[in-house]
């Protein structure tokens, strides 16, 4: 391949970039479906709570361990760590995920939140709301869950109506891990292109001594 083409590909490339990240799902960590008797409380996977309730505003809530009751565990038996939470609601109902949480009392009762808990460190998680049913939160960046680390998680939606009797959903974590942006691909390539041309031109020099 010729200077000119070698060029020619690496500003290609360089317009086409690469996605921002890439993400692996470790597992699905709680999961059921509405019922009859409801479900209220449960395991996951790994032996965590969770459970239905209410905030301190009477609405319904979905927490792990549950709204008040302290903490979980991140455990997964395996090495693997997380830095997304995402949980998803099928319920039959007008009632959807309060995206305006209260501020006043009731502190974090009243939240839909994610807080980690890192060496001591806790760390409020971004939530991010796809709808009024599913909602996830993603860690800061360089925060994430490792075995043993600990957690809470919140949902309290904007009506009173909810439960395991009629309310069912899927979570799970994952682990994201960052791939260079857009902008850094093109200054790498720029630089290829540059060590590319002064080879040529080195080349070149000793041709014409020749």
């Amino acid at each position: 391949m010729n200077i000119k083409a070698l060029l020619a590909s690496l500003a290609l490339l360089a317009v086409v970039g690469a996605p921002a990240h890439a993400g692996t799902i470790i597992f699905d960590s709680y999961s059921t479906a509405a019922g009859n008797p409801p479900v209220n409380s449960g395991t996951d996977a790994q032996g965590q709570p969770w459970s239905w309730g209410f905030s301190l505003g009477g609405n319904s809530a979905w927490g792990a361990p549950g709204i008040g009751l302290g903490e979980n565990t991140f455990n997964t038996l395996t090495s693997y760590k997380a830095n997304n939470f995402e949980i998803s609601f099928v319920y039959f109902s007008t009632t959807g995920i309060d995206q305006t949480p209260s501020s006043g009392p009731g502190g974090y009762n009243d939240q839909t939140r994610f807080t980690s808990d890192v060496g001591g460190t806790l760390t409020a998680w971004t939530p991010v709301f796809d709808g009024t049913k599913v909602v996830g939160f993603h860690a800061p960046t360089g925060v994430f869950l490792s075995n043993g680390d600990t957690y809470f998680v919140n949902v309290v939606f904007n009506g009173g109506d909810l439960s395991g009797a009629n309310a069912g959903y899927t979570a799970g974590f994952s682990y994201t891990t960052a791939v260079p942006e857009i902008s850094t691909w093109a200054m790498m390539l720029a630089g290829f292109a540059g060590l590319g041309f002064a080879g040529y031109r080195r080349n070149k020099a000793v041709a014409v001594k020749a």
